[in-house]
């Protein structure tokens, strides 16, 4: 019999894309630390719920909290994230799982290790903690080709909108499409909530929406804004030229 499901161990994907190829793109946000970029393929699985991110048993640990003795009412604190969870319920690492359809992420936003604080004092007020969290929610994703107005040296590349970052992410890929080169870049750094990204025929302006509210880290130090400079709004970035 075939499988009507195409992949499956993803969390909360909220942007995806096909690429000229063919090839199918996807973000997807963590728990608390891991949001994702996965390159989707016929009849994989992504992890969830027993690997966020990389299985490197870094910052997370599959609690289940369904198997909970006496019921899962009252017992998740949502900043533990399977790395201290309460008596009773069942806590497997990362290592102790395995499937050999499993498919690591192309890259992570942000990995980071055991000893991280998810309770960070600077986002205390209003206990807005999952601001501070190695995380930047994306939303949605572009696939950038180009274009003779577009910007050089930029093509094959994935525009990825944050909504706790007021940043788009630019990560340029190998040819094949199948590995990311470098770093993800931070563009376009503003105080909003960037919900969607979509890129011109010619490649020449980007567009931005933007969320009507919301929470979002902003400062240096990563401290929550709650007011928004465009809220609701398009915004548009246009390439003009080398300076």
């Amino acid at each position: 019999m075939k499988s009507h499901v195409y992949a499956w161990g993803i969390r909360n994907t909220q942007g995806m894309v096909f690429s000229p190829a063919g090839q199918l793109y996807a973000t997807e946000q963590g728990p608390n630390t891991d949001d994702e970029l996965n390159l989707i393929l016929a009849g994989r699985n992504y992890g969830w719920p027993n690997v966020a991110g990389y299985k490197d048993n870094a910052a997370y640990a599959y609690a289940n909290y369904s198997k909970a003795e006496g019921g899962c009412e009252g017992v998740k604190d949502p900043a533990a994230n399977g790395t201290s969870v309460p008596p009773g319920v069942p806590v497997q690492k990362e290592s102790a799982w395995s499937d050999p359809d499993f498919v690591e992420p192309l890259k992570t936003f942000y990995t980071v290790d055991n000893s991280f604080s998810f309770k960070d004092p600077v986002c205390a007020d209003s206990s807005l903690y999952y601001i501070c969290w190695p995380t930047v929610a994306p939303s949605s994703v572009a696939y950038y080709k180009g274009g003779k107005a577009g910007v050089p040296g930029w093509e094959n590349s994935l525009l990825i909108g944050s909504l706790k970052r007021g940043t788009i992410y630019r990560v340029r890929l190998d040819p094949a499409g199948h590995l990311p080169l470098g770093d993800a870049e931070p563009l376009f750094r503003s105080v909003n909530r960037y919900r969607d990204v979509v890129v011109s025929a010619d490649g020449a302006t980007i567009y931005v929406a933007t969320d009507v509210e919301g929470s979002l880290g902003t400062g240096e130090n990563g401290a929550p804004a709650t007011r928004l400079e465009n809220p609701g709004a398009i915004l548009a970035f246009k390439y003009s030229g080398a300076r």
